[in-house]
């Protein structure tokens, strides 16, 4: 009975292992008998069969995982924007990615097989600097930097550039490389309009008398431009020299103080404010002038203050100067033994002096504003004169001086000498009639 039960248990073995030549790893030997050479048989046999079971599945994992990756790559190498080319340690395509067409118009079976120098796609000027480039990395075993270059599409336009390579290794050897090339046209097209708008605003800022600068919320200085035809007119430093600062540790204090207060306000209401401001300067007086306007990020927020200075100190002056000779002549024109009269260009009075008012006995809200028909301090006969005379000035003769009989307003007659002069703007044109009015009355 026994010797039944192993002619069974050595059928089995043999059956596992003819199942196993035929690649069946599923197979497990079980015995009937307890012979102990045949236990220990089936034992590492069926041992041996499951570890065949678990190398075969993690080598389908594995495969199952490789594919995986190589889908995903795949889809990543046909998908991407950026030309994506493989070329063997020669130079010659192997592969390249669809995006070759949309950049550069060659479809990738253009390409695949040619030498990269041979392709078409880079200028004759360029070959032998990328030649040597390629062999120097193949050689040395390194890749170079990114690097930008130009190269020529299909339809024979310049397309720019940037290339980044990695190199394939197989063991110690270099097998070739991955080349990504992404197209930086319409950035190089930004940068040139920038260098190009940068340029324009250096040359507006040069043409200025003024000069710029940017203030932070803190107010401290963020940029600063100046003319180089027009320096600093108020600080005399370079602009390095402000850049971190704050307007304490730049102007004087008291006109740091009045800059805080007008640039808070500005940056609370968002409108744009002015501040003249002396500054003593080497014992001598200077005056400025700000504009103020508030500076905004994309999102309208109010991130500080554009600030444009201008040197106001020869207009101060002009004015001070004007305002000094104004104050002089109408002292003259008060206290004058002479009367008169200044007239705008249709006969209205503007201004009178105290000596015609005392001779006239009106006071000047009475005169100023009247035109010719409704003087009260003439005759008939002298309207009738005035407005011919008028008339005649404004044509721009010059006259001799003439007799003009007035009356008071107690109704007294006097006789006036009148001597008329044409007074005009910077351009020639007569805005005003001056009349110098002496009394003769008792001319003998």
């Amino acid at each position: 009975m026994d010797k039944k039960k192993e002619n069974r248990d050595l059928q089995a073995i043999l059956d596992g292992l003819a199942r196993v030549a035929k690649g069946d790893f599923s197979t497990k030997i079980k015995l009937s008998s307890k012979n102990p050479d045949f236990v220990a048989i089936a034992n590492s046999f069926n041992s041996m069969i499951q570890e065949l079971r678990n190398t075969t599945d993690d080598a389908r994992d594995s495969q199952t995982e490789l594919e995986r990756v190589t889908k995903k790559l795949k889809r990543i190498f046909e998908a991407s924007n950026d030309i994506i080319l493989q070329v063997n340690k020669y130079g010659t395509f192997v592969d390249i990615n669809p995006s070759v067409e949309d950049v550069l118009g060659y479809k990738p079976d253009d390409l695949k097989g040619k030498h990269f120098a041979k392709s078409g796609a880079i200028p004759a000027k360029e070959i032998p600097k990328l030649l040597d480039s390629f062999k120097n990395a193949i050689t040395a075993g390194e890749a170079t930097n990114v690097m930008e270059l130009e190269l020529v599409a299909k339809d024979g336009n310049t397309v720019c550039m940037e290339a980044g390579t990695k190199l394939i290794r197989h063991g110690d050897e270099i097998e070739g490389a991955v080349v990504v090339l992404r197209d930086i046209t319409r950035r190089r097209w930004a940068e040139k309009a920038l260098r190009e708008q940068e340029e324009r605003l250096r040359s507006i800022i040069n043409s200025m008398e003024d000069f710029i600068f940017i203030l932070d919320k803190d107010l401290h200085f963020v940029e600063y431009y100046q003319s180089s035809e027009h320096p600093d007119p108020g600080m005399y430093a370079k602009p390095e020299e402000y850049i971190g600062k704050s307007i304490t540790e730049v102007f004087p204090r008291a006109v740091a103080q009045d800059f805080e207060k007008v640039i808070r306000v500005c940056m609370k209401t968002n409108n744009s404010q002015q501040l003249d401001y002396p500054w003593e300067i080497l014992g001598a007086t200077l005056w400025f002038s700000a504009r103020i306007s508030p500076l905004m990020d994309v999102n309208r927020n109010t991130i500080g203050a554009t600030v444009v200075v201008r040197d106001i100190t020869l207009r101060v002056k002009a004015e001070k100067a004007l305002e000094e000779s104004e104050k002089k002549y109408k002292k003259i024109f008060e206290n004058s033994p002479q009367g008169f009269i200044l007239l705008d260009t249709e006969g209205h009075i503007i201004d009178v002096n105290k000596k015609i008012c005392d001779w006239l006995g009106y006071q000047p809200d009475e005169m100023i504003g009247k035109d010719h028909i409704l003087y009260p301090f003439l005759t008939r006969s002298g309207k009738i004169t005035a407005m011919k005379k008028f008339g005649q000035r404004l044509l721009g003769k010059v006259l001799p001086p003439y007799d003009l009989e007035f009356i008071t307003k107690k109704g007294e007659k006097f006789l006036g000498e009148v001597l008329a002069m044409q007074i005009r703007d910077e351009k020639g044109k007569i805005v005003q009639i001056l009349a110098m009015i002496t009394d003769v009355t008792n001319r003998k």
